[in-house]
């Protein structure tokens, strides 16, 4: 199965109020896992997360426990290469969105709009999950070169 197809949960986290040079917003992506594998504590804060804060669906068990895992990689500082940066930083991160049963994909959706900020409920009250924002046009449109012309002899 193509890993576009495959379904998870997309989450975001802040850590806008002390932003690390660039950064203060991460998006990404984390398969479903065996709810076991989880640790209890950050499985508490991932369910409590989706309730508290805007999602699109429930998260299923599975998904919960593959962000939970997730989120220990990035606080161990094992998981994405910025996260571990942060995470040696000393910066603290909150969970501030999952969209649940999402793919692949929808993450690199998310990520080329090239704007966290928006999405984050924290940063931009009054943000829905449902919201459509369009995606900015930071991409140059392919064109085809011209076929350049022979020289008859």
């Amino acid at each position: 199965m193509s890993r576009y197809r495959r379904r998870g949960a997309v989450y975001e986290l802040c850590w806008a109020a002390t932003p690390y040079m660039h950064a203060g917003h991460y998006i990404g992506f984390a398969y479903p896992c065996d709810p076991a594998r989880a640790d209890p504590a950050i499985l508490a804060e991932v369910l409590a997360a989706q309730q508290t804060r805007i999602t699109c669906r429930y998260l299923t068990p599975e998904q919960a426990a593959g962000v939970a895992v997730r989120i220990a990689q990035h606080r161990a500082g094992t998981g994405a290469r910025l996260m571990a940066v942060v995470a040696a930083a000393g910066i603290e991160f909150t969970i501030t969105r999952i969209w649940a049963s999402a793919t692949e994909g929808h993450e690199k959706r998310l990520k080329d709009l090239n704007n966290r900020r928006v999405l984050c409920p924290l940063c931009t009250p009054g943000t829905r999950a449902g919201t459509i924002v369009e995606p900015k046009r930071f991409r140059r449109p392919k064109t085809r070169r011209p076929v350049p012309e022979t020289i008859a002899a």
